[in-house]
């Protein structure tokens, strides 16, 4: 937590994308924001009192000078975001032409809003022991603060 409180430090811009942001509000970064993180574990963004989680299942959210990202694909939504604020518009519309991103995705089950039950079922399952590993983990964090 120090280290990152340290990086933290003046930044102009301070971002996380999937479970980073469960890291960034351990250590007090999100405090005040709004903030997502991968669908799966939102609820455990959602046990950090002083962070304010998205609603619905957004891929990225600017809060001021805080990004965070939903799940690894969303990390190039946000990394478009971020070039743009960094060095505008014009350089992130570059950046994407020249990685030749133009997303089609051959299924349309990126979120629980669109996923089939059954997917999403499976999905959610595989999932279960991680969230409850890192959901422990948080509790010994927010323990301690």
């Amino acid at each position: 937590m120090s280290f990152l409180l340290k990086q933290a430090s003046g930044a102009r811009l301070i971002a996380s994308g999937c479970v980073g942001s469960i890291l960034l509000a351990s250590a007090g970064l999100l405090d005040g924001f709004t903030a997502t993180t991968h669908w799966a574990f939102q609820t455990v963004l959602a046990e950090f009192p002083n962070v304010l989680l998205a609603p619905g299942y957004p891929r990225y959210v600017i809060d001021a000078n805080r990004i965070t990202g939903g799940g690894i694909s969303s990390g190039l939504d946000e990394s478009m975001a971020i070039s743009a604020i960094l060095l505008g518009d014009n350089s992130a519309r570059r950046a994407q032409l020249a990685m030749q991103y133009a997303p089609h995705p051959p299924f349309h089950d990126g979120d629980p809003s669109q996923a089939g039950p059954a997917i999403l079922q499976e999905v959610s399952a595989s999932m279960r022991e991680g969230v409850g590993e890192l959901r422990a983990a948080v509790r010994c964090v927010l323990d301690v603060r």
